[in-house]
């Protein structure tokens, strides 16, 4: 699938935004953990990996609305935003090279995508923890099912602003795809994230970054 024709002043855009992101990601990422702890490692190979398979999965005719599962706020609260923005990046390239397209589209998908759904399940994750107390069902319907819907919204909203403010595409255009696309995958995005982190957080809580199973199992 061939890259929306963006002008150049919005490529710019894109770049400079994943720029940022990507410094911010390298500055915060727990190199010592990683470095020294092969179960980090295991974790966030198998998170770029699992990325990577979900986004190939796609259908879609016009470049920039193509349909598949983010996936993104699990990764998130499974390795924190750091990493889970390194993934994400991963997963655009591996999606580029597996379906031909340009680098331009790299950034497309890795800012629209990745950055800004990552960001949205962190800030979720962290308003909740400031807003409710700990309890599992919380951070389970809140951070997983509910911030999985909120990304994959954002996300979908943002490419489509982006698409029409752009001139890229017309309104009528993009509205009646966007329609289809939200409402095929806003339920589901909020399933299978919640589904993965129901599962860690039960049988795996300690690969889950940010959950603490005795406080919001209510042991401690």
């Amino acid at each position: 699938m061939p890259s929306p024709d963006l002008p150049v002043t919005w490529e710019l855009v894109l770049m400079l935004a994943a720029l940022v992101a990507l410094t911010g990601a390298l500055l915060r990422v727990p190199y010592r953990i990683l470095w020294t702890s092969q179960g980090a490692q295991h974790l966030f190979f198998a998170a770029c990996l699992g990325l990577s398979l979900l986004w190939l999965v796609r259908a879609g005719i016009t470049p920039g609305l193509a349909v598949h599962f983010l996936g993104v706020t699990a990764v998130t609260l499974l390795v924190g935003w750091p990493l889970a923005i390194l993934a994400t990046l991963a997963a655009s390239v591996a999606v580029a090279v597996g379906l031909h397209q340009s680098w331009l589209m790299v950034v497309f998908e890795f800012t629209l995508s990745g950055v800004l759904p990552v960001l949205v399940s962190q800030g979720v994750r962290l308003a909740l923890e400031r807003l409710f107390p700990p309890h599992l069902f919380i951070y389970l319907l809140g951070g997983a099912f509910a911030g999985g819907i909120l990304a994959g919204l954002v996300s979908r909203g943002s490419t489509a602003l982006v698409l029409l403010f752009s001139g890229t595409y017309a309104a009528d255009r993009i509205g009646s795809e966007m329609a289809v696309i939200v409402g095929l995958t806003a339920l589901p995005e909020g399933v299978i994230n919640g589904m993965i982190i129901s599962v860690l957080a039960v049988y795996r809580p300690k690969w889950l970054k940010g959950f603490d199973d005795s406080r919001y199992l209510g042991e401690g």
